[in-house]
């Protein structure tokens, strides 16, 4: 069987990264809610071939990491092909819709790829997006100065000290004191 570019790649990472990297890796997924054992091996898989291309190019810190963050780009390359736009918040609904379970079935329709326009997802995820009420309204807000106690208590000081050395005939005598 031939080796592909990936698999020769592999020899640039040490032997024995992938195994507890895979097993930590399913944890997570179990965890996104990716639970049948197909769906685990075939998404692990095309993890593994981004990490290891990824370590080919660069050597990693954390292979975990690095198909955490793997695993992240291919679920919202998904989700941007079901939605057909780059719209930032549209994106982040949709990965809040399909983490938290609103989205049966979203698992086996990664794994498959986009399906045929008819068939897509994105009327169901756009319908569980919140839209933010109020609506974003600028509202111009008056400038107003603020006047702190040590301030204003620096202002009286300094003027009491001006008035008595500058103003001596405005002193007030001190009880006691002949004028």
């Amino acid at each position: 069987m031939p080796t592909s570019h990936v698999d020769s790649d592999l020899a640039l990472v040490s032997a024995d990264w992938w195994p507890p990297t895979a097993a930590r890796l399913t944890v997570y997924l179990a965890a996104l809610g990716v639970t049948d054992a197909a769906e685990v091996a075939q998404l692990t898989e095309q993890v593994r071939q981004q990490v290891a291309s990824r370590a080919a190019a660069a050597p990693l810190e954390d292979t975990i990491e690095a198909a955490i963050e793997a695993t992240l780009a291919l679920l919202d390359a998904w989700l941007l092909t079901e939605l057909g736009e780059a719209d930032p918040n549209a994106l982040a609904a949709a990965r809040a819709a399909v983490l938290s379970g609103e989205v049966p079935g979203w698992t086996q329709r990664w794994l498959d790829g986009a399906a045929a326009e008819s068939d897509t997802l994105a009327p169901q995820l756009r319908a569980l997006q919140l839209t933010a009420v109020p609506p974003l309204a600028p509202l111009p807000m008056p400038t107003s100065t603020i006047d702190l106690c040590c301030q204003r208590a620096r202002r009286q000081f300094s003027g009491a000290i001006c008035r008595w050395f500058c103003q001596p005939d405005a002193r007030v005598p001190a009880p006691g004191e002949s004028a």
